[in-house]
């Protein structure tokens, strides 16, 4: 039963419960209660302790199938995961257990409520599923957007990040504003990754910001130099931050943009730099675009 202990404590121990009383169940020869095995997003650590117990209460063809899955997503450790409930050394060593289930062929899936782009130095996963976490991770080399999405402001608000749904459309509600809602259209090519974003419901008095958490050694903004783990942070209107030399993140016209290094564990899916780019009620389009300084 130690797959079942994170899940008592969780905000989804409701969803787990009848997994846990049916393997409970199985256990100690007691008549055993109905389950049909099914899963939601959450976060993918989670996923992985499903798939397991799955595959321990004998439904090995739907814990292959979810394997299957996550085995798509591997790369993308931080998607449908809010700040607070992300560990990497467990996320990492929970994938590692997979490899004991048997997979089904990946062509064999139904739809996924994630859109997914591989290329050679690209890769992205986009999302608007989930609960108070992002619409997306998406992967530059090196460097790494682990989360991105809408932020209400100031950027020290609990509880602030992300976005809420099940997918379906390419619309998202905003976690900390039930009745606003944001739009998110990806482009990604092998060397640039776009994404144009519309906001509905804003008001003044709820000031809201597009954020990116970026894993990335250092980053340059002019002619400026910052490091992580440092106080030393950025205030003013640009229309792009370079990472480590080799991308670029810009908006496609000037914002308000507060540049925050972080500590790079710890907090903030381990990330090192907080970019955000305040968004107004009057213009609610947004174009944002991650892309390799080759193009230049």
């Amino acid at each position: 039963m130690e797959l079942f202990k994170d899940f008592q404590s969780s905000c989804e121990a409701g969803f787990f419960r009848p997994l846990s009383d049916y393997v409970r169940a199985k256990k100690e020869g007691r008549s055993v209660p109905p389950y049909l095995p099914s899963w939601r997003v959450m976060p993918l650590h989670k996923l992985c302790q499903l798939a397991l117990a799955w595959n321990e209460a004998g439904f090995t063809a739907e814990a292959g199938e979810l394997a299957t899955v996550l085995s798509l997503l591997k790369k993308f450790p931080t998607l449908w995961c809010p700040e607070n409930e992300f560990i990497e050394e467990k996320t990492l060593h929970l994938f590692t257990l997979l490899d004991e289930i048997d997979p089904i062929p990946s062509e064999t899936l139904s739809e996924l409520p994630v859109e997914l782009f591989n290329g050679e130095s690209i890769s992205a996963a986009f999302t608007v599923s989930g609960k108070g976490s992002s619409l997306g991770v998406i992967r530059l080399g090196d460097v790494e957007i682990r989360s991105f999405g809408p932020q209400v402001l100031p950027l020290s608000r609990r509880g602030g990040f992300g976005i809420d749904g099940d997918g379906g459309s390419r619309w998202g509600r905003i976690h900390a504003l039930p009745d606003c809602w944001v739009e998110i259209k990806p482009h990604c090519s092998e060397n640039e990754c776009k994404i144009e974003t519309r906001t509905i419901g804003l008001k003044p008095e709820t000031p809201l910001a597009f954020v990116f958490y970026v894993k990335a050694g250092w980053c340059r903004i002019g002619n400026e130099i910052f490091q992580p783990k440092t106080l030393r942070s950025f205030q003013g209107e640009v229309k792009e931050i370079i990472f480590e030399d080799t991308w670029v993140i810009e908006s496609e016209n000037f914002h308000k943009v507060q540049m925050i290094p972080l500590a790079g564990e710890g907090g903030f899916w381990n990330c090192d730099f907080l970019l955000s780019f305040e968004i107004s009620p009057y213009s609610p389009h947004a174009s944002f675009a991650a892309k390799s300084l080759s193009l230049f």
